[in-house]
């Protein structure tokens, strides 16, 4: 995954962020853009769990290219589509393209 890509990502992240998430959010997109999944991926699953559907989005685009993890399609459109019944339009957009390719049965 392209640094620049990471960086446009992870800034939704820093535009929806509270202040008191801002130093956190700050650190993970510097884990991210220096490809140290291993501190980003924590923050970013406990967002994830608690609805951040930008958090969802980052970590299922994670899963499905192997980002710092084992690919796991499954579990990422599972992701994929938590955050695009919140809106999320991007996440909406993936979610099609890997039905179209795998079929709409691969996450549940």
């Amino acid at each position: 995954m392209s640094k620049v890509r990471i960086i446009a990502m992870v800034g939704m992240l820093l535009l929806q962020s509270t202040n008191a998430l801002a130093e956190e959010t700050d650190q993970t997109l510097i884990d991210l853009v220096n490809g140290d999944y291993l501190r980003a991926i924590p923050v970013l699953t406990q967002r994830a769990e608690n609805g951040d559907a930008d958090a969802q989005y980052q970590l299922a685009y994670m899963y499905v290219t192997g980002s710092g993890t084992d690919v796991n399609t499954a579990k990422g459109m599972t992701l994929f589509k938590a955050a695009a019944n919140q809106g999320h339009r991007d996440a909406a957009s993936q979610l099609r393209l890997l039905e179209l390719r795998y079929g709409k049965t691969t996450t549940q």
